[in-house]
């Protein structure tokens, strides 16, 4: 029976210890009832005021102490409704000796710019001493910000009854903002727009063209705007007010930034690389053009979606996504385009330069594109559309640079038997009398070498210089139509292969 004594003995031990619990919690009360409060809270104010923008709001409270005996500490503390408010206590902590007073003071300021708003402050009281605890809360101290609308923000409303309110100043408001837009509207089109045609320059008719119509537009905007303030609109309404304001001055903005970038930057942009001889510019503006254009409105577009709330996370990741399915699908094409770009900033051709493919076609460059390039087949009379990115990787043999000069190579075959000087000889007068080819300097001059034994002739190879590329085809045929009309002349006979062939009587074989 001993485990029987030993629960016995702890649960009295348990007993006593909850007894003195209560007994200890007894000589510290917390109380909630304000009525039994030793510290008695004296409301000597009004606590529901309305004040002026930009005055401060004063509220009093006095604490007396009747307790003959005791010494009391009291901690003050507040809480806001609102943001922005300033609210000060004289004193958040005090100490109140036997039988004696003090005055708490709360100061309440608004926002430098708040004209309309409210201000609700719950004080709490802390009061505490050695035998006990006590809160307190009051009830809450309403601050109310209100200033008579005033017409235009500037000066009182004339009107008299029953227009001598807030309705009346809103139709004065509307009446003076129409006044100002037929202003604003007179003030451009007869004296700014004048102004801007006498001008030599295009640049400010353009400006004005365009920033005309957006200037009135927001102008009548911000005229509701303000006019509808002095309505005492519920906040909900104002708030989609300000909303629709604030969406319609990103489209507007953004319109004229658009038109500022295309009328103005992209439009002298082409005016300068017209007069240049660079071909980059002329590809890289219509290309900042698109670009550009999308930017701006992607930007616009994001700052809309920003302002409507509207999470951005899930639209950059979809962003990211879809720009990397975009760019392998057209991976091709970004090829392309920035074998363009070194196409056209390591210019290994120009545009009218006559090139030779790695498929043995010459062709003459047309144009070159950000993706492709156009070629004119100068010996078919046909255009070819070569993709940038192989022409950038092909072999090409460009016959314009260093400079439009060519060689031409003229193969010819005479009999054995025939003086090698006296051919040699007739080869470079034919080409010495010839005024298109060049005869200086001394690297550029004709002449002819025997070349070689071949099976039925000894074969020479005259080799000129002509200035222009272009003309290899008509001074070749010139040329050769010389060489076979002096060849004659000197009797020269120009070998051709033969050939002996045997024919065998079928019949006779057989008979045999």
């Amino acid at each position: 029976m001993n485990w029987q004594r030993q629960v016995i003995r702890i649960s009295s031990i348990l007993l006593c210890i909850i007894l003195l619990g209560i007994t200890l919690g007894s000589s510290w009360n917390v109380h909630a009832q304000e009525d039994s409060v030793p510290v008695e809270i004296v409301s000597t104010d009004d606590y529901d005021k309305t004040i002026e923008p930009k005055s401060t709001a004063t509220y009093n409270w006095t604490l007396v102490n009747n307790d003959i005996n005791n010494t009391f500490g009291v901690e003050i503390s507040k809480s806001l409704s609102e943001l922005g408010w300033t609210a000060n206590l004289n004193q958040d902590y005090l100490t109140l000796e036997p039988e004696s007073t003090w005055i708490v003071v709360l100061s309440v300021t608004p926002p430098k710019d708040m004209k309309r708003g409210e201000l609700k402050i719950n004080l709490n009281f802390n009061i505490t001493n050695k035998t006990g605890r006590w809160y307190v809360e009051l009830p809450p101290v309403l601050t109310e910000v209100y200033e008579d609308p005033k017409v235009m923000g500037l000066f009182d409303n004339p009107l008299p009854s029953p227009l001598d309110n807030k309705y009346g100043v809103f139709l004065l408001d509307i009446i003076i903002w129409t006044l100002i837009v037929i202003i604003a509207y007179l003030i451009f089109e007869q004296l700014i727009h004048r102004w801007t045609k006498k001008t030599k320059t295009e640049l400010d008719d353009i400006i004005f063209k365009i920033i005309r119509s957006p200037v009135l537009i927001l102008m009548i905007l911000y005229g509701i705007i303000t006019s509808l303030e002095v309505l005492d609109l519920p906040k909900n309404i104002v708030g989609y007010v300000e909303q629709v304001y604030f969406i319609v001055l990103i489209i507007v903005v953004t319109w004229v930034i658009f038109k500022l970038f295309k009328d103005i930057l992209i439009y002298y942009g082409k005016i300068y690389a017209e007069k240049t001889e660079s071909q980059i510019d002329d590809i890289l503006i219509p290309v900042i053009e698109k670009v550009g254009a999308i930017i701006i409105v992607m930007v616009a577009v994001t700052i809309l979606l920003a302002y409507t709330g509207i999470d951005l996370t899930m639209l950059a990741v979809g962003s990211i996504v879809i720009s990397m399915v975009i760019a392998f699908a057209l991976q091709d094409t970004i090829s392309n385009f920035f074998s363009g770009i070194y196409i056209l900033t390591d210019r290994p051709f120009k545009v009218d330069d006559l090139i030779l493919l790695e498929s043995g076609e010459v062709c003459k460059i047309e144009h070159i594109g950000m993706r492709s390039t156009r070629l004119y087949n100068t010996l078919e009379h046909t255009m070819i559309i070569m993709p940038n990115n192989k022409l950038a990787n092909d072999k090409i043999v460009n016959y314009t640079e260093p400079d439009t000069k060519f060689r031409i190579s003229v193969q010819v075959g005479v009999a054995y038997g025939t003086d090698p000087d006296k051919i040699i000889k007739i080869l470079l007068d034919i080409v010495e009398k010839n005024p298109n080819l060049i005869h200086e300097p001394e690297q550029y001059k004709p002449s002819v070498r025997f070349s070689r034994f071949a099976d039925s002739s000894l074969n020479f190879e005259l080799v000129v210089w002509i200035n222009d590329v272009e003309d290899r085809f008509d001074l070749t045929t010139k040329i050769n139509k010389e060489i076979d009309r002096k060849f004659k002349e000197e009797n020269i006979e120009i070998p051709f292969p033969q050939r002996v062939v045997w024919m065998k009587d079928v019949k006779k074989s057989k008979q045999k």
